[in-house]
């Protein structure tokens, strides 16, 4: 609402009772009466309304912040002559409004990633890590920088299907295929991967390792190598 006289800002109960008082020629009457059944007693005269308005005027069951809110959202010009009524019409019609769908949740910040030292066993080995399985033929930072990117890709698919274990994880496997060659599987060189991702959503953690994968490997992300259930 605004006074219609200096376009003043009228948010609140508070400053509408101010803005009231300030209207000198303002009409306190307060609801019209019902109109007069044959036969029975005059209806007694509408008590005038008795300035401050408060919460309780408006349509119950109504709390000081939603009459607030009422006001603010209202577009109604208060001027001289105008009556009570017509205000508190114009509160009560706010009031009356469903309340806007609460703002939707801002979604979880990157989970973070670690790789799973076991994963060395594919670019040779390392100390405590005797090489083993298929090899990648990229470097470790290449490959590790790749894989991230594949995870961060999806990042909101992990959450949607999650069903973790009782330690809060969930073992996903999700297989891929890089632009060109990344290692070797049953001898042959692939440009398909493989990615075992523990995701724990509860801490919002990823730990993962990967390797070059066989052709036969379905693509996809699902709980099980050889059983997937999304194509992402």
């Amino acid at each position: 609402m605004f006074e219609q006289v200096g376009n003043t800002p009228v948010n609140t109960l508070v400053q509408l009772n101010a803005a009231l008082r300030r209207l000198g020629q303002l009409n306190l009457a307060g609801p019209p009466a019902a109109a007069p059944v044959l036969g029975a007693a005059p209806a007694p005269a509408p008590a005038p309304y008795v300035l401050p308005l408060r919460v309780a005027t408006f349509a119950p069951p109504s709390t000081a912040a939603q009459v607030d809110g009422a006001i603010a959202e209202s577009d109604l010009a208060l001027y001289d002559y105008m009556t009570v009524q017509e205000v508190v019409d114009e509160v009560n019609a706010g009031l009356a409004q469903p309340p806007a769908p609460p703002a939707p949740a801002a979604p979880p910040p990157p989970a973070a990633i670690t790789f799973d030292y076991h994963g060395h066993k594919h670019f040779g080995g390392a100390v405590g890590v005797p090489s083993g399985g298929d090899q990648w033929s990229l470097g470790i930072q290449a490959a590790q920088t790749m894989m991230i990117a594949a995870i961060r890709n999806i990042e909101p698919h992990l959450r949607a299907h999650d069903n973790p274990n009782v330690q809060g994880v969930k073992l996903y496997y999700y297989t891929t295929n890089a632009a060109g060659n990344v290692g070797r599987s049953e001898g042959r060189n692939t440009s398909k991967y493989t990615i075992q991702i523990d995701y724990n959503a509860g801490a919002n953690t990823v730990q993962y390792h990967g390797y070059p994968d066989k052709a036969a490997v379905a693509l996809g992300l699902g709980y099980g190598k050889n059983a997937k259930q999304w194509n992402v």
